[in-house]
């Protein structure tokens, strides 16, 4: 007998961090994933068959395509994605993400036109009014009222969902997950210390992430400045891994301050590797803050701290109370000063550090592992293909 055949729409953002939750389910079902070209994340150890989807004149003009272009440019769609009614017909359930994504309201469509059962994830905490132009919000609104079920991936979304009219028996709450074999406390690896420049005895405090304004990674460097100033001090190092407009501004902050040896700056990891960076950390630490139109949607980075067993310093913003519940020292966004406070506290305080990371670490295995979210997902799937 043939498995049920699930079309995963991602547009332009698959990753493995996301193809881990749905490759447990290849027992019970055909995954198939559905992307376009531009999509930037390696996909060369991904378990289920990974389609490009290519404009028809992709081919003749090296990949580029002017049909995109006149789509996203001229209509303002974003991610729109060719060959999505034959996907559709293909397949037993469709499932996309957000719905501010072309893609999503394509697939609304043809899902009506040929009764196949549609799950989008949400991960917005913001309702779209004020940030999406009326016409788009009600095309959202009309793939949302044809989708079985829509997940939230955080308690915020959902209330985001429902300020826009979703109705409550259409939602489920439904987080990401992780591979907590792979993100579980471990020693450190003393070959990458050595590469970074680090010693065993440091005090380790570690940001993953786009190193950008709204990850609140100045706010960061000012409070590492304030704690670096305290006596006792001097083995604590602020190690940063990613890419973003604020690199140069944190080297040249770095050295200004005389602190280049302190403040480690690398590039993104592969994903295959970045478990063992999450082991460098003594405190992980996720200071996002909000804008008027963005919140902190999920943290992918802060589950694999948690999974990690490391201690959390991060902030109410968005999702991230969700995330992590009691389970991290969760200060205001912004706050520089209550940031410079809780890297202190927790750099002198080892049992503290101790029962946060504990703590972290049974709650990702509780919720946010890679096996309860694909029993999860396997739940919802039996039951619309029942239907």
């Amino acid at each position: 007998m043939s498995r049920p055949r699930i079309a995963l729409l991602r547009g332009a953002y698959l990753g493995p961090f996301e193809t881990q939750n749905y490759e447990p389910l290849l027992e019970s079902f055909d995954v198939r994933g559905y992307i376009l070209r531009q999509n930037p994340f390696d996909l060369e150890q991904c378990r289920f068959p990974i389609v490009v989807c290519d404009f028809p004149d992709a081919r003749l003009l090296g990949g580029r395509s002017l049909i995109n272009a006149w789509r996203t440019r001229i209509l303002g769609q974003r991610y729109p994605m060719p060959g999505v009614n034959g996907i559709v017909r293909e397949s037993d359930i469709v499932h996309t993400f957000e719905g501010w994504y072309a893609y999503t309201r394509q697939a609304a469509n043809a899902c009506e036109r040929y009764r196949v059962p549609l799950v989008v994830t949400h991960w917005d905490t913001l309702p779209y009014e004020g940030s999406v132009d009326p016409k788009t919000r009600q095309e959202i609104a009309q793939a949302y009222r044809a989708a079985s079920c829509i997940l939230a991936t955080t308690n915020a979304a959902r209330q985001a969902l429902l300020q826009e009219g979703v109705p409550e028996e259409k939602i489920r709450l439904q987080g990401m997950g992780v591979d907590v074999e792979r993100f579980s406390p471990a020693e450190r690896d003393p070959d990458l210390l050595q590469r970074l420049h680090l010693d065993a005895s440091d005090f380790v405090f570690l940001f993953i992430g786009r190193l950008a304004a709204e990850k609140g990674v100045r706010e960061l460097m000012y409070a590492f400045k304030a704690l670096r100033q305290c006596p006792g001090s001097e083995n604590a190092k602020l190690l940063l891994v990613g890419h973003g407009p604020e690199r140069e501004w944190i080297r040249g902050s770095a050295q200004s301050w005389t602190l280049q040896k302190a403040v480690v700056l690398a590039p993104p990891v592969p994903y295959g590797e970045i478990h063992q960076w999450h082991r460098l950390a003594s405190v992980f630490v996720f200071p996002s803050v909000p804008s008027a139109s963005v919140q902190e949607q999920f943290g992918y980075a802060l589950v694999e701290a948690m999974s990690t067993g490391r201690p959390i310093i991060t902030t109410r913003n968005g999702g991230i109370p969700d995330i992590v519940a009691d389970a991290a020292c969760v200060i205001a966004p912004g706050d520089t000063d209550a940031l410079f406070k809780a890297m202190a506290a927790l750099k002198e305080n080892a049992g503290l550090c101790r029962r946060l990371g504990e703590a972290a670490r049974g709650r990702a295995v509780e919720k946010f592992s890679t096996r309860v979210v694909s029993q999860n997902l396997k739940r919802l799937y039996c039951q619309l293909c029942q239907r």
